[in-house]
């Protein structure tokens, strides 16, 4: 298992920046927003590089499907994912892309997960990034919060990609009455998809805040508890933080990465919370 911060949570600072931070704070691996990692200032991209190979940083990158009707889609995705080989050519970095579910819009406001499209999407990306060892996964976005979602990407997939299971998500869904009467470690032991990666962030369960995990009431440790128990050992990104100028973003962080560390060593060990 690699705990990794996402670079977006550094906020302010260059790329360079965020890796430099990333690293100062203890972290094994780094989790990249496509965009602003395809998107540098020239010549930054060989510092971005030289970063994380001085750090020994895995990489974890994280995308959007987007609205599945829109023209040119399909073009854009596929651009991603050859900037994407690209860069892991360079590197040998990279273990994971995540995308958001792709929605459409029949109303022309409110978004409905479209499975169809967004299993389209992700075979399109496994097929692409497996021959270089990445692995490709859907993340429990809030509008595929229901299990049958995930059996149905399982389904028109052959079971080929993989989850990343968002906590923060799962805790939003679960208050709201949205998992069929499923707790979050219930979810998650059912889950049919191999679940790649997590993110790790606290909320009050009605909105997507991403605080620090205490802040909210986002109950952790049995989710942590049936990840172990499903024999989990993939990718924990903790995706919160604040501005890069103020000690307390960093203090948060590292604070939330202690305390998911002393969660897993407890649930590999045979500790229980009860619940």
């Amino acid at each position: 298992m690699i705990i990794c911060q996402t670079a977006w949570h550094f906020a302010g600072d260059s790329l360079p920046g965020q890796i430099e931070r990333t690293a100062a704070c203890g972290f094994g691996g780094i989790s990249f927003l496509m965009t602003p990692l395809f998107a540098q200032k020239p010549g930054e991209e060989d510092r971005v590089i030289e970063l994380v190979e001085r750090y020994d940083l895995a990489v974890v990158c994280h995308n959007a499907i987007d609205d599945t009707s829109a023209p040119g889609g399909l073009g854009r995705l596929r651009r991603d994912l050859d900037d994407i080989a690209a860069w892991h050519e360079r590197t040998g970095r990279v273990r994971v892309v995540c995308f958001d579910p792709g929605f459409t819009k029949p109303d022309g406001k409110t978004q409905i997960a479209d499975l169809e499209r967004s299993a389209e999407r992700l075979l399109i990306a496994r097929e692409r990034l497996r021959p270089l060892g990445i692995l490709v996964g859907i993340e429990n976005w809030l509008i595929n919060h229901k299990l049958e979602q995930s059996q149905a990407v399982a389904r028109l997939t052959g079971g080929n990609v993989g989850c990343l299971i968002d906590l923060g998500h799962l805790n939003i869904a679960w208050r709201k009455g949205l998992l069929g009467g499923l707790t979050p470690a219930q979810f998650i032991a059912a889950m049919p998809l191999e679940v790649l990666e997590i993110h790790v962030h606290d909320n009050d369960g009605a909105a997507d805040h991403h605080w620090a995990l205490g802040r909210g009431n986002v109950d952790a440790r049995p989710m942590v508890e049936a990840l172990v128990a499903r024999g989990f050992d993939g990718f924990v990104t903790i995706e919160h933080g604040g501005p890069a100028s103020d000690p307390a973003t960093a203090e948060a962080i590292k604070t939330t990465k202690a305390t998911l560390e002393g969660m897993f060593q407890q649930a590999v060990s045979g500790g229980s919370s009860g619940g």
